[in-house]
């Protein structure tokens, strides 16, 4: 038993809009897009095919229909309408998503980018590979792990800061103090 196909349109039939009615849809919808309009309307004496391609000939184009009227009478018309850009770029913005640090984050993060500055990441994949034969076999180093050389003067200075804050900190004391117990425990227990 064969099944029918829904939609009654099949492809390889003729087509239902005169090549004339098409291309003057065509060319109202090249003035409306030059010109400074932001709707226009075609008129009520469309068909429905007529009506179809000018839904399919804007959307080619870029731009918006939309059908009015009495679906049952025959007074149902196009309105054709352009994108605005103003209005697609608070999409594009809203898509975006923002992050809010604390102080000391931001501190981190202002060390962090001053030591490994963005945009300087290949540099090292660079010289990493010498030839087009030992290309498979050499390592490739990853530099956000390798921590450039601090001097002793730096050092000293964030260890201050760190204890300095261990001590007024209440929660860092506990954490001193949990990480004593911890170790007091395992080597009682051993």
């Amino acid at each position: 038993m064969k099944r029918r196909k829904r939609g009654g349109g099949g492809g390889g039939g003729v087509p239902k809009v005169a090549e004339a009615t098409r291309i003057h849809i065509r060319r109202t919808l090249e003035e409306f897009r030059a010109s400074n309009d932001d709707v226009y309307t075609f008129d009520a004496d469309l068909s429905n095919f007529d009506r179809a391609e000018v839904h399919v000939l804007c959307r080619k184009m870029g731009m918006k229909s939309r059908s009015t009227g009495s679906k049952t009478g025959n007074k149902r018309c196009v309105s054709v309408y352009k994108f605005k850009g103003k209005s697609e770029k608070p999409k594009a913005k809203s898509d975006l998503t923002s992050f809010t640090f604390s102080e000391e984050g931001k501190e981190v993060l202002t060390d962090f980018f001053s030591l490994y500055p963005p945009g300087e990441h290949g540099e090292a994949e660079k010289t990493a590979t010498t030839s087009s034969k030992n290309s498979g076999n050499t390592r490739k180093t990853d530099d956000i792990l390798c921590k450039p050389i601090m001097k002793k003067a730096e050092i000293a200075k964030k260890l201050e800061s760190v204890t300095a804050r261990m001590e007024s900190d209440l929660k860092l004391k506990q954490v001193k103090n949990a990480i004593f117990a911890d170790a007091a425990t395992g080597t009682a227990q051993r």
